[in-house]
């Protein structure tokens, strides 16, 4: 692979930045398998203020990305992550301090509302950093390199963390490691000119509620209300109300977003599809493989751990390929390989034996990180290249905020399938149960996730649940994912040939 000098003088900046992401990222879902541990820690059993850890992050990291999106343009980038570091530093130290879980359930959506700052003005930077269209397709694949290795490392570090020197000390260590690279970020993040062009205040603020929002119903319906209960109808209008009112400031105001020139607008449109598919339905599985690794195979944190690592580095194979030939190929034939991609590494998963996953399970990852490698950094190169001055920060913020959106909604849409099936499974028995024990016991995924807890042998020795539990979950997890690879398939399949076509101008 060769590579312009150019390009290889901006290797040590855009490196920098990743690493940035990198560590913003890692607490996002550390606490998703340490929940039990921090449930008894932070003095909040039996309460399930817990399940809210992860979504309060998300929340606030989707929220100040929308705010970001409508503002990053005039104000330029440093400002912004300035802003997002410091809040990221302090409420990840006080994260670290904290002694109830409310509280520090709190504490994580202000650290994630700074985490969604440093993320978008790092990778807004490219726009000025790498001039070149066909170099955005590397750079953002090295961005994108930190953001998902973060995510990753988090989890099993999570694990590693609570078995060996707690979870507090990684927080303190992740708060100093940000801290120190604060500075020399932001004199990469000095480069580039502002838009001349009013901030759109209005919709930053809409549209900034609006996500948080969302991910606030979304963790709702999954963890506390009905789909079909008058709260959630209420929330189901609240979040259309938030976005018509934001389509309506974006039409109305003459300094909004919407009224900034685009080059290409149709291929706009279809990157920012295949964006969201991309988040809901390959990102959010992951997390569904995480678990099944976790609680279905048993396997510690160092045996799954380089299973994850074959996905990355099949997203690497497909991000490469992408960089050295999208001049000659287009767009066009590597949307139509990852619709093809994405439902085979889906329902791969099928043919996984419980007995024996290694080779499968890792055949499967290495198919998903095919098909994630064929979206993840080019459509964000896609997007940066069709944008102006007055306008890239935006776009690729509004980007980024859909596909974490759209991870969270995929991931609870992947849940709320395995949940009816387990539930249909065995909650006629965990409601037996549940009438002769001192304690409740979940019937859904949340039972698959005390497996990897002290309790996984009480609960094995419960008559009726034995082994199942954990087999139960994979079969609702490949249920859901066969789901999502239909999904996947119906519509990035119309959306490349409509919107996309053959055109192959960068």
């Amino acid at each position: 692979m060769s590579l312009d000098p150019e390009l290889k003088a901006k290797f040590p900046s855009l490196f920098l930045l990743s690493f940035s992401t990198f560590f913003v990222c890692v607490p996002a879902a550390f606490t998703q398998v340490i929940s039990f541990d921090l449930m008894f820690e932070l003095n909040a059993f039996p309460s399930t203020l817990y399940a809210w850890t992860f979504p309060a992050f998300v929340a606030g990291e989707c929220a100040s990305m929308a705010l970001c999106a409508c503002l990053i343009d005039r104000w330029g980038r440093k400002q912004p992550y300035l802003l997002g570091s410091v809040i990221f530093v302090v409420f990840t130290m006080l994260c670290a301090l904290c002694t109830r879980m409310d509280v520090f359930v709190a504490l994580r959506a202000f650290q994630g509302f700074g985490a969604g700052f440093v993320i978008i003005t790092c990778i807004a930077q490219i726009y000025f950093d790498v001039p070149n269209k066909k170099f955005r397709y590397t750079a953002n694949g090295i961005m994108s390199l930190g953001f998902g290795l973060g995510m990753l490392a988090g989890i099993f570090a999570g694990r590693a963390a609570v078995d060996t020197i707690g979870w507090q000390p990684v927080f303190w260590a992740l708060a100093f490691l940000q801290a120190l690279i604060t500075r020399p970020a932001m004199d990469i993040l000095a480069h580039g000119e502002t838009s001349t062009m009013k901030a759109d205040i209005p919709g930053a603020i809409v549209l900034s509620v609006w996500a948080g929002f969302f991910v606030y119903f979304l963790q709702k319906i999954s963890a506390e209300w009905s789909p079909y209960s008058i709260e959630a109808m209420g929330g189901y209008m609240l979040i259309l109300v938030l976005f018509l009112l934001f389509l309506f400031i974006e039409v109305k105001n003459p300094h909004s977003v919407f009224h900034r020139k685009l080059h290409g607008g149709r291929l706009m449109v279809g990157s920012m599809i295949f964006i969201i598919l991309l988040g809901a339905i390959d990102m959010g599985a992951v997390g569904c493989m995480v678990k099944i690794a976790l609680f279905t195979y048993q396997m510690s944190v160092l045996e799954a751990a380089p299973f994850f690592i074959i996905m990355v580095l099949g997203a690497a194979t497909t991000a490469i390929a992408i960089s050295e030939k999208i001049d000659e190929t287009g767009h066009l034939p590597w949307l139509l390989l990852s619709a093809v991609l994405s439902p085979i590494a889906l329902v791969s998963m099928l043919l996984v034996k419980p007995e024996d996953p290694s080779f499968m399970f890792a055949l499967h990852l290495f198919l998903l990180g095919l098909a994630i490698g064929c979206l993840v950094s080019m459509l964000n190169a896609t997007i940066q290249n069709r944008t102006n001055h007055d306008n890239n920060g935006a776009y690729i913020s509004f980007a980024i905020m859909y596909r974490t959106v759209a991870l969270w909604l995929g991931y609870n849409f992947y849940t709320l399938i395995t949940n009816v099936y387990m539930k249909d499974k065995i909650g006629a028995t965990i409601d037996y149960w549940n009438s002769v024990l001192p304690v409740s016991l979940p019937s859904d995924t949340g039972l698959a996730n005390l497996l990897v807890t002290p309790l996984r042998d009480v609960i094995m020795m419960i008559p009726g649940l034995d082994l199942d539990i954990a087999n139960i979950f994979a079969d609702g997890a490949a249920v859901a994912l066969i789901a999502g690879a239909a999904i996947f398939a119906v519509v990035a399949i119309p959306t490349a040939l409509l919107l996309v076509g053959r055109e192959k101008t960068l």
